[in-house]
């Protein structure tokens, strides 16, 4: 791409301007995101505690730095191009998507942090989580509008619709880990106590239930953008040439696929985490009395 960018001048100022291929800007971002998530997993049992400092950098780094594209990009979009209301697609989120995974990152990097670190870093991700997912339900209504007055997207832009897949599912897996990384912090109550809370030691347990029934309540709404995705896509399968939007078919699903064993391993239920890739048989296969925990 860079080698795109020098041999053609002005190209990298019409990619970030052209209202199909800059939205894919973020995904550089993301990339980056999965990235340190991955480090995180595999760094920090194989190397020294100066990983964990450069990993709490890199987090806040990161966390300026998508902030700072969520504002201005959407900026560049309100002013330099108009965009028409009866062509939305999910993908119009992804510049907010880079900023909402800091929750992502912080449910991966808190869990190994101090008390004192990890606490700014899970407040963090929540916030971002929820401006993300917010951000998103306002495109769901426009792009659910676009579908029941326009129909559905061109056979080019159908992969697109899966990006609608991406912000419920991970958010409910941003929730489940951040969740957990209170406990694994131990912040409550040995680093600081909430006013108000008779029983401190029960917030890490009443935390990770909330955030399993919300995860449950959001994975329902990712099910069905897949679903309607799925349909779509199959519909136009003898029609679609490769085209930029076939990024949507893996990003959004991995964050749909782990969001579906996370809940599974938080019911105690092996039908959904053996099934996480195939979810759509997890309703047959694992009924009340096949979970072990319900």
């Amino acid at each position: 791409m860079i080698t795109r960018f020098i041999l053609h001048p002005g190209t990298l100022t019409h990619a970030l301007t052209n209202p199909h291929e800059g939205f894919f800007f973020a995904t550089f971002w993301l990339s980056l995101a999965t990235m340190v998530t991955n480090t995180t997993a595999y760094g920090i049992p194989n190397s020294g505690p100066w990983l964990i400092t450069a990993l709490r950098v890199t987090f806040w780094v990161y966390t300026v730095c998508t902030t700072l594209v969520a504002i201005f990009y959407y900026h560049v979009l309100f002013t330099v191009k108009k965009l028409v209301i009866t062509n939305v697609l999910p993908g119009w989120v992804l510049p907010i998507f880079p900023a909402m995974l800091v929750g992502t990152l912080a449910s991966a990097i808190a869990k190994t942090q101090p008390a004192e670190h990890a606490l700014p870093m899970i407040v963090a991700g929540l916030s971002f989580q929820g401006l993300g997912m917010m951000l998103a339900i306002m495109m769901y209504g426009i792009y659910f509008g676009r579908l029941l007055t326009v129909g559905l997207p061109v056979d080019a832009s159908r992969p697109a619709m899966f990006i609608a897949v991406g912000p419920p599912s991970f958010t409910a897996l941003a929730l489940i880990g951040m969740a957990q990384d209170v406990a694994a912090a131990n912040i409550f109550p040995s680093y600081i106590s909430l006013i108000g809370i008779t029983n401190q030691a029960l917030i890490p347990d009443f935390l990770q239930l909330l955030a399993l029934v919300t995860a449950i309540a959001l994975w329902v709404l990712a099910f069905w953008f897949f679903s309607i995705a799925v349909v779509a896509s199959v519909e136009a399968v003898a029609r679609n040439d490769f085209h930029l939007n076939w990024y949507a078919y893996v990003f959004p699903n991995v964050g749909f696929t782990i969001a579906t064993i996370r809940i599974g391993e938080k019911l105690s239920c092996n039908a959904i985490m053996l099934l996480g890739p195939e979810w759509g048989l997890c309703y047959s296969s694992c009924g009340f009395s096949s979970c072990s925990a319900m």
